[in-house]
């Protein structure tokens, strides 16, 4: 997934060794699963409001998880647990 001029996108890998095929286990598979009937589910409940797409990290509504949304989480993720160690810390003293 790449962003160009403000859109993410797929687009092919940079060169052909680039692609790899990957073997997942049943665990995966069963996870994939649960994540398909969600995703099913969703689409019921949010009907011509849902974002249709191919993608498996989707929001509720169906619109993509960009790489953005992913970084702004896991900052904020980061943040928080720092405060949560530096409070544990001022506990502790």
């Amino acid at each position: 997934m790449i962003n160009k001029e403000g859109v993410w996108v797929l687009d092919s890998t940079k060169t052909a060794s680039s692609e790899r095929d990957i073997h997942i286990g049943q665990t995966l598979v069963n996870i994939l699963k649960k994540h398909r009937i969600w995703l099913i589910k969703n689409k019921l409940k949010y009907g011509a409001h849902y974002t249709e797409s191919d993608h498996v990290c989707v929001k509720e509504c169906g619109s993509i998880v960009t790489p953005s949304v992913i970084n702004y989480n896991t900052r904020k993720m980061q943040n928080e647990s720092v405060d949560i160690f530096e409070q544990a810390m001022c506990d502790i003293k």
